[in-house]
């Protein structure tokens, strides 16, 4: 496959991880279910920041993180940094978890988005309406619980692609 073609790849699949970062849920479900929202965008970031054919880069993964910030309301170039230093860390890491069985590719996650957690709710300030604590950690908890499902999904695109990985 052309390297257009796998980054366009890479961006389809970004983009669709940032629609389900968009997506709410049903008014009659509790608020607190939205806490548990894995980071659909970072894990995707990481994914193809960890692959051989590196479609997307540090610019591309601050890129994502500033369409991820227009669409979140959030401060803009926030998640574009948190997203470009995640991107970096993993590219220089990719060898290495690569090489980790699955168990601690998913601890490797989960420190990755606790991190990026802990930046965004000290740069928020931790405003009363999001959760402090240790429910800050349940977005973490939840992409280590899907990290495995992202890393098959993607994986099984890059062979149907046919895509060096």
């Amino acid at each position: 496959m052309s390297t257009w073609s796998v980054r366009w790849l890479a961006w389809i699949t970004l983009l669709a991880a940032l629609l389900l970062s968009a997506g709410r849920l049903p008014t009659d479900w509790p608020d607190w279910l939205a806490w548990l929202r894995p980071a659909w965008v970072l894990l995707a970031v990481c994914f193809w920041a960890m692959a051989k054919a590196r479609p997307l880069g540090v610019l591309g993964a601050w890129l994502a993180g500033l369409c991820f910030d227009a669409m979140a309301a959030a401060p803009l170039g926030l998640n574009a940094a948190l997203f470009a230093i995640a991107a970096y860390a993993a590219r220089q890491l990719r060898q290495r978890l690569r090489m980790y069985p699955l168990a601690q590719q998913c601890a490797a996650a989960f420190a990755l988005v606790a991190a990026c957690e802990a930046v965004r709710h000290v740069a928020h300030g931790l405003p009363p309406i999001e959760p402090s604590g240790l429910l800050m950690l349940a977005p973490a908890l939840t992409s280590a619980a899907v990290w495995p499902v992202v890393r098959a999904g993607l994986r099984g695109l890059c062979r149907y692609f046919r895509v060096d990985q």
